[in-house]
């Protein structure tokens, strides 16, 4: 188990630093959305889509409303949700939220911004949170189709 928590802590640490971390999004996967939709002028409501499992006891979505397409770059965020049986097993967090911004002509991406929350799913208490100041890095495959969705191609 504690190979469990050093590997999820790792993920976390890589995402942090913007080293390499499984953004693999499939094609044709069930897009879920959430009960409410935004007031007028207010962000507009995550729309989450699970991704295939990359690390045991992690479950992982990208936010399609989130994707924002700009030119060649393109936005979108994630979230990463962790077992409870790592939770119980040590690790301080239970949700990790994380921007990242791709260069869709370079295939390259950084991420921009990471949040660590108490609850499921990017709720509860925000423990941590911050920029990453990392520059970009070159999409590798793992994170191919995470690119392909955000840059509509």
């Amino acid at each position: 188990m504690k190979d469990r928590v050093a590997l999820a802590m790792a993920s976390i640490l890589m995402m942090a630093t913007g080293a390499p971390a499984a953004l693999a999004v499939p094609m044709g996967t069930t897009a879920t959305a959430t009960a409410t939709a935004p007031a007028s002028g207010a962000e507009q409501a995550p729309v989450l889509q699970k991704l295939p499992p990359y690390q045991n006891k992690v479950t992982e979505y990208i936010d399609r409303s989130s994707i924002r397409v700009h030119g060649s770059h393109a936005s979108a965020t994630f979230v990463q949700d962790f077992d409870d049986e790592m939770i119980s097993h040590g690790l301080p967090f239970a949700s990790v939220r994380f921007s990242v911004l791709y260069n869709c002509a370079a295939n390259t991406y950084r991420t921009l911004s990471y949040a660590t929350w108490s609850g499921h799913m990017g709720r509860g208490r925000k423990l941590a949170d911050g920029p990453v100041p990392r520059g970009e890095m070159t999409v590798d495959p793992s994170l191919e189709d995470g690119r392909r969705i955000a840059c509509g191609r």
